[in-house]
Formats: C-alpha cells, structure tokens, sequence
C-alpha cells in the first residue's frame, strides 16, 4: 500500500499560523453577529457590508485544523489585536475564555511576561486534536517568526471546551479590567468522523457523520487520482441518519483509490478541514475512496 499525507500532519503543524481551527458559530442552526469589541470601530448595516477599520480586537476568521494521527480532529481558538500591542504576564494581562453556552470560564496567563504584536494571529493551544487538556498549554504568536508562549491555566480545560463545537467569546484584561471582548465563535473539539462510501461502481452514496457539528453547515469536498483532473461534490444534511451525505455517479471515472479532502464551512468562514490528501506527516491511516467500475 503506498504511503500518504494526513492534513497538517502532526502536532507540529500547529505553529503554520494562517485559521479559528481545524479549525465557530452560535446553535445548529444560526451564527452570531460579526464580533463586537468593548469600544467599537465600525458600523455595520443588516444588509450591507461592514465599513471601516476591523474591531480593535476579534475572532480569527480562518482555519487552522490539527490532526492527531488521523483519528481526531480539532481546531483551536485564536484572536487578533489590531491597533496596539497587547502585555500579558502575571502580573499584567490575561486572556479569559468563556463558554458562551454554559457559562463556564478559565483564564489563560503566560507564564513570563510578553508583549503581542498586532495584526497577527495569536492561537490558544489548549488541547489535543482528540480534546484532552494538553500538559505543556501555550499561546503561539507569527510574525517575522513564529513564537511560542507558555501559558498558565485556571479553570476547566474540559468544561469549557465541552461539546463538539462549543461557542467560545474571549476576553483581554489588563490590570484587572476587561479592555476587549470578542463576539462568540466555535471551535471544533474531537471531531472523528471520515468519509465513506456505499459502493465502488456506478452511483455510490458518500457520508460523514455530523457528530453534534452544525446542522447547516456546507461541506465541499474533492477525490482526487494522481494526474487527473478532481473530482468535486458537496454533502448536504440528511436529517434521517443524521450525517452530511451525497450521490457521486463513478461510472466514468478510471478504476484506482482516489484521495480526498473536506471543507466544513460556516457562515462563509472555514470551520474545519481534513482529508486522505493534504501536508504534512506520511501515513496509512485515512482510507481513500476506492472506485472498481
């Protein structure tokens, strides 16, 4: 059997700086307004899009998904500081994540004092890609390089992050009083499932599980064979299996093992990505769509 690539492979992968990962919204079925701040920067119409400068301080908007030997998959929360550098330490400024369901919190305190840049993503890496807590907790920061924080944890890891895709708002405080706050976003925690099919010829149902994602979620996906050209398809929801499903006709597509990859979007942002085919570390894990006309 040959060898293949896992998306963003190992936990390495966790320093390419680039989503809100891996990978995030409000119920199964609706997402909140565009993150607000404590002091605002911008307008914003029901219809029309934002005008101005970004919010001082805001949810990442893209995707960062980690993989933990193709079993799990995960992504991790991460805001942005637009207009001014950010001091956390112990004795200066703290992050605080909240569990805008539950209510649960913890606070999250470099271990040494930093300074955060602006304009660059700043991730929270709190937890595996399968969900449990982490033993060695830090903030990751790119820039010209990329640096990696320590942190200290207060609070509950677990309750915070609980659920598949858990609605987080987070907060900077400096000195004690809260400077910014983000809207509320989710993040996916231990999402396991992975593509499969009904058959190998003619038209064949492939499916994923939704696994207490979002019911409206857009999944887009590819299969994909060496030199040729993709093949693309999306999975809508299937209320009777619950899972994300769809009939892909094979019947013109050469035999072999076809590679593929999925996109979970929501509300145009990218919630979650794996596949058979992506970077990273080579293993035999994922298996691929096989296709015997």
């Amino acid at each position: 059997m040959r060898s293949r690539r896992s998306y963003l492979g190992v936990l390495g992968a966790l320093g390419v700086l680039g989503l809100s990962g891996c990978q995030s919204a409000e119920d199964p079925t609706t997402e909140s307004a565009p993150p607000a701040t404590a002091r605002p920067t911008a307008t914003e119409s029901a219809t029309a899009s934002p005008t101005g400068p970004p919010p001082a301080f805001h949810h990442v908007g893209d995707s960062l998904t980690i993989s933990d030997n193709e079993q799990y998959h995960s992504t991790h929360p991460g805001v942005v500081f637009e207009e001014e550098r950010a001091e956390l330490g112990p004795s200066t400024g703290r992050f605080e994540v909240e569990n805008a369901e539950t209510g649960a919190t913890l606070a999250v305190v470099p271990s040494d004092s930093i300074t955060l840049g602006t304009q660059a993503s700043v991730r929270l890496l709190l937890y595996g890609a399968d969900g449990t807590p982490t033993e060695s907790p830090k903030l990751i920061q790119k820039v010209d390089t990329r640096e990696r924080y320590p942190v200290r944890v207060s609070g509950s890891v677990a309750d915070v992050f609980d659920g598949m895709a858990p609605p987080l708002r987070i907060r900077y405080l400096s000195d004690g009083e809260t400077r910014y706050e983000t809207g509320t976003q989710r993040v996916v925690v231990g999402y396991s499932g992975l593509l499969q099919q009904s058959g190998t010829s003619g038209e064949i149902r492939l499916w994923v599980p939704r696994q207490g994602l979002p019911r409206d979620l857009s999944v887009d996906g590819e299969l994909v064979h060496e030199d040729r050209d993709p093949v693309t398809f999306s999975l809508s929801y299937a209320p009777s299996s619950d899972r994300f499903a769809t009939t892909v006709d094979v019947a013109d597509l050469r035999n072999g093992s076809y590679d593929w990859t999925l996109d979970f979007g929501f509300e145009n942002r990218t919630l979650l990505q794996f596949g058979s085919r992506w970077g990273g570390r080579e293993f035999e894990a994922i298996p691929e769509i096989e296709v015997s006309n």
